[in-house]
């Protein structure tokens, strides 16, 4: 019997379904990597370098506009006018600004040095005229500060000023230097009329024909003359006036009046300020020196003369006494002889046996 084969059939339900899916657009767009940690680093050194390479550049033309600056300085004493600069059209004002900055400097510098000539003349005016010259000055030289640089001629403002601040205090000085040269010419001319006065009066005393009493109101008169012309000048200062008083003593003793150095030697004189002193109590040390040196000298000078005309005196006096004319009294004596002792012209012993007699 042949079995004849047949597949077995399965018989299931297919329960399997479509299902269909739409096409949407893919994201382009580019993605930032991922990345594990801080990435700021490399903004912070992308910008680093961006300022260090700006800073480098503005280096560059600061140092490109210094130069040409600096050139422009160099160029002021070299040239005449500022249309001689030469530059590329882009940065020739930098030459100018140099140019015109030194310039003004330069003029600045000249005023000054024009002042210290013209102070010579200027001490003999008065502050008015300074002051007129200060401004003529000014009108002058504003030009040249007002084309400076703004910082240049802000600092060359400050410097005029100061200039002119140090120009009236000169003037000050000078001018008061001035009067009291005037003063002391006319000090000192009336002064050698005094002592050609006094010196005639002195030779006439030591031939005798002029008495003491005369001859003392001649030396009065004198030494009035340098109390009223000095010592009652309250404009002068008492330096000055310490000092006209050296030269006039010294003076008198270069002419052998050492009869007035006793005098003020010996005499109070007013101050000026309502007293009465020593006219050599008034000097300095080194001044009172001074004048004792020229006093020894002038004494050594005229010792001789001194001597001849006071022996003769002597001589006459003891002849009164003698015959019993003399007429004088003890102080008028005492004060014939202690002079002679002072000067050595006499001793004490002869001067005690003259007051015996």
């Amino acid at each position: 019997m042949q079995r004849q084969y047949q597949a077995p059939e399965f018989r299931t339900r297919d329960t399997r379904e479509f299902q269909q899916s739409k096409v949407v657009g893919a994201d382009t767009r580019v993605q930032a990597p991922l990345i594990v940690g801080d990435a700021s680093w490399r903004d912070k050194m992308l910008e680093s370098l961006g300022n260090q390479a700006a800073g480098v550049l503005s280096k560059m033309a600061d140092l490109e506009f210094s130069n040409l600056y600096l050139e422009g300085q160099a160029q002021a004493g070299v040239i005449e006018s500022e249309e001689e600069l030469q530059g590329n059209p882009l940065t020739r004002d930098w030459k100018v600004a140099g140019y015109r900055d030194t310039m003004g400097k330069l003029a600045l510098a000249d005023i000054e040095a024009q002042f210290a000539t013209d102070i010579g003349k200027l001490r003999e005016r008065g502050p008015e005229e300074l002051q007129a010259y200060l401004a003529t000055r000014r009108e002058k030289i504003m030009p040249a500060l007002g084309s400076m640089s703004r910082e240049a001629r802000a600092a060359a403002a400050g410097q005029l000023l100061l200039q002119d601040r140090a120009a009236i205090k000169s003037h000050t000085t000078e001018h008061a230097k001035f009067i009291i040269e005037q003063k002391s010419q006319a000090v000192h001319t009336q002064w050698n009329t005094s002592l050609r006065t006094l010196g005639a009066a002195q030779v006439r005393h030591q031939l005798g024909e002029l008495q003491d009493n005369d001859y003392n109101e001649q030396l009065r008169s004198t030494v009035g003359t340098m109390v009223q012309s000095v010592w009652l000048d309250d404009s002068m200062p008492y330096g000055v006036k310490q000092q006209l008083t050296l030269e006039m003593l010294q003076s008198a003793l270069a002419n052998d009046s050492v009869d007035l150095y006793d005098f003020v030697a010996s005499n109070d004189i007013p101050d000026g300020n309502g007293g009465k002193s020593s006219l050599m109590a008034r000097l300095t040390g080194k001044q009172q020196l001074k004048v004792a040196n020229g006093y020894r000298e002038a004494q050594a000078r005229t010792r001789d003369a001194r001597n001849l005309f006071q022996m003769e005196q002597v001589a006459n006096l003891e002849a009164q006494i003698d015959n019993g004319a003399y007429q004088g009294s003890y102080d008028d004596l005492t004060g014939l002889l202690d002079p002679m002792v002072i000067s050595k012209s006499m001793t004490g012993e002869r001067r005690q046996s003259i007051i015996n007699k």
